[in-house]
């Protein structure tokens, strides 16, 4: 009976320390998932060079000691940032350790959601993948002219269509194979569809042209260039 009683004195001291270490309902409404969201301005690799605004919002009343980092797939870290409270949202500054590559990448972050410091630091972690620029102009040439040379006098009319994109400043030109320019013009913006009148300098001969059109894609950043889209016509 004396060792029972020992033995049983023992558990009861043993849970009595459980209860002190954690006491009864700290870690039953804690929140378990670090609840937090991001956004960015762009998702082209090339608008970031040493840091990368990410607009953090929080889905608690406040987040204490929060650690945002941004790691590649191998687990590199290419940066961090870290803030003591955030309510909200905010746009947080994330310096980078390295040149921000075109790929997928992996956003960790760490912070406390809970008003109850014993629930702890809580995580969350999701891909964010950032994308090349697009290399050449996303334009089509419906429809484009050809027949006999000398049916165009003065103007080459021609429909250019945008393949789902905005683009400003569109220089375009028509010159033959021998590079000779032949006529250009230029479009201020290009969604949809539009009819392109270029004045001719001098007039066509039979044989083959090329229109080229070069400019700027609205939703890449300026440091990805200009682009361009050519389209070979020819006449009789």
């Amino acid at each position: 009976m004396a060792g029972r009683s020992r033995a049983a004195g023992a558990v009861a001291l043993t849970l009595a320390a459980l209860a002190l270490a954690h006491p009864a309902g700290a870690q039953a409404g804690c929140t378990t998932r670090l609840p937090i969201s991001y956004s960015l301005e762009s998702r082209f690799a090339l608008s970031y060079r040493r840091v990368v605004p990410i607009t953090v919002t929080s889905g608690a009343r406040q987040i204490r000691n929060l650690r945002v980092k941004l790691y590649t797939f191998n687990g590199d870290l290419l940066g961090s940032v870290s803030r003591a409270s955030l309510s909200g949202s905010a746009v947080l500054r994330l310096r980078l350790r390295f040149a921000l590559q075109p790929g997928a990448y992996t956003i960790y972050a760490e912070g406390e959601p809970n008003a109850s410091s014993a629930c702890g630091p809580k995580h969350s972690s999701s891909v964010i993948r950032f994308s090349s620029c697009i290399t050449s102009l996303p334009v089509s040439f419906p429809d484009p002219p050809g027949g006999y040379a000398e049916d165009y006098e003065g103007y080459l009319s021609f429909t250019l269509a945008s393949r789902g994109a905005l683009m400003r400043s569109l220089k375009v030109s028509v010159s033959n194979f021998a590079g000779e320019l032949f006529g250009a013009s230029s479009v201020r913006a290009l969604f949809g569809s539009l009819t392109v009148n270029v004045p001719l300098r001098r007039a066509l001969t039979p044989g083959g042209y090329t229109i080229y059109v070069e400019g700027w894609i609205s939703a890449q950043p300026r440091s990805c260039g200009p682009k361009s889209a050519e389209q070979v016509l020819t006449f009789n």
